[in-house]
């Protein structure tokens, strides 16, 4: 049933997505398409030659509805556009030597297709980099991407509150996993920062500066360690250079409440990030009770565990 539904999707996704790039106005609600179906990105993804019960990032050939879209728009712009250099930039070719490193794996690793999985991700992962790569050289509409980012850390940061009410110690927004949030909003918040920290006037500064403190609340509410260590790095970084190319002391000045923001949230996160350093083990070592009281057991040779309450 899930090929019969994809095979009906991908005969009417491709088509529409081309249609949509031959306006202007509609290639933007195409892109937003790109960007929004990250909030329910399982429930729009099926996987070919699927292992459910293997634990790592992919678990079969995925293919998504974003994966779709973006492939749509890609063909749509290099039909109507001339120039359409498979590798555009300089970050596309290093994209290309990291892909043919990673080619040996397939025939050095455990499993040749639990690895083939992750290749055939690395490959979907670049058409949507070349489609948004497109849309933004031919458009130059760079509102569209950063309001379709936002709505993401919007509806993620109302569902990281949702589940905090709940009791959810790590929250997990709308994403798989805390860390993939966590990784995405890392990623993402130093980006509203940027438009913030350098726009003079109008009201889209304060909604990117909402959008900002929304993604850096989610992303310090994973209790993800490398999160916690990167957003701080990143937002530093983006500092730094919107201050090396264009100094202004109105800068300085949007600076000194931003620290303060930060550093009394990080004073208000403090014990927990400290246990989440100090008491979060590296791995659980088998057959080594939980103290609920809750035992793993791990079968020899298989990827799943099986657990008994003792």
């Amino acid at each position: 049933m899930k090929y019969l539904i994809f095979l009906i999707a991908f005969m009417g996704v491709l088509p529409l997505g081309y249609i949509l790039t031959l306006n202007r106005k509609y290639m933007r609600c195409a892109f937003l398409a790109v960007l929004l179906p990250v909030m329910a990105f399982n429930q729009v993804s099926i996987n070919f030659f699927s292992h459910e019960n293997y634990r790592g990032t992919s678990r079969g050939m995925e293919v998504s509805l974003v994966y779709l879209i973006a492939l749509a728009m890609l063909i749509g712009m290099w039909i109507l556009y001339r120039k359409k250099p498979l590798l555009p930039d300089t970050g596309s070719k290093i994209y290309l030597v990291y892909f043919l490193l990673c080619i040996p794996s397939l025939i050095n690793a455990d499993n040749a297709l639990f690895s083939w999985f992750e290749m055939w991700k690395m490959i979907m992962m670049y058409i949507v980099f070349l489609c948004t790569y497109y849309y933004l050289y031919y458009t130059r509409d760079f509102n569209t991407v950063m309001i379709g980012f936002g709505i993401v850390a919007a509806v993620t940061f109302l569902t990281v509150v949702f589940q905090h009410v709940k009791g959810i110690h790590q929250a997990n927004g709308l994403f798989p996993h805390q860390n993939s949030m966590g990784m995405y909003m890392c990623l993402i918040a130093p980006v509203f920062f940027a438009y913030y920290f350098n726009r003079n006037k109008g009201w889209k500064r304060f909604l990117f500066a909402g959008f900002f403190l929304a993604a850096s609340a989610a992303c310090m509410r994973t209790y993800s360690r490398g999160a916690m260590v990167g957003l701080p790095f990143g937002c530093a970084i983006t500092a730094l250079l919107s201050l090396r190319y264009q100094f202004h002391m109105r800068k300085i000045q949007i600076l000194l409440p931003i620290f303060l923001v930060c550093f009394f949230g990080a004073l208000l996160l403090l014990p927990n990030i400290i246990k989440r350093f100090e008491k979060c083990p590296e791995r659980i070592a088998d057959d080594t009770p939980i103290s609920c009281g809750f035992r793993l057991e791990y079968d020899e040779g298989q990827t799943l565990c099986r657990g008994r309450f003792e």
